[in-house]
């Protein structure tokens, strides 16, 4: 069974695990958060994987630039959710779910919308 999110997206899965792997053995975790962003955008909005990863790497690539002396607590956290990202199910829409609105809400900060019941 696949995942909503899978089936909605014209995202080589496979290629961003690659990229989302060498995160966590790059020296700086910030040049390869940027070719990730590069290569997920700019995504079309009714691509919900692509869009999320797209804002949430974004997000993560934006927080170093803004914050320069926050860098390695950012860096932490790019390794963190490329940890996460890499055990998730992929054929799992509530583990996806809970995923995004982790890091794009709770981490990130990206407001919620008010119209969505999560």
């Amino acid at each position: 069974m696949t995942s909503s999110y899978i089936q909605g997206t014209d995202l080589d899965v496979a290629e961003i695990n690659q990229l989302i792997r060498r995160i966590l053995g790059a020296d700086r975790a910030y040049d390869t958060a940027v070719d990730l962003w590069g290569e997920l955008g700019p995504p079309e909005l009714e691509d919900a994987l692509m869009l999320s990863l797209y804002l949430q790497w974004a997000a993560f690539t934006d927080w170093v630039e803004l914050k320069p002396e926050e860098e390695q607590e950012a860096s932490r956290e790019m390794v963190r959710a490329a940890r996460q990202w890499l055990a998730l199910d992929l054929t799992d829409d509530a583990a996806l779910d809970r995923y995004f609105d982790h890091w794009l809400h709770e981490i990130l900060g990206y407001e919620r919308d008010r119209n969505q019941s999560t």
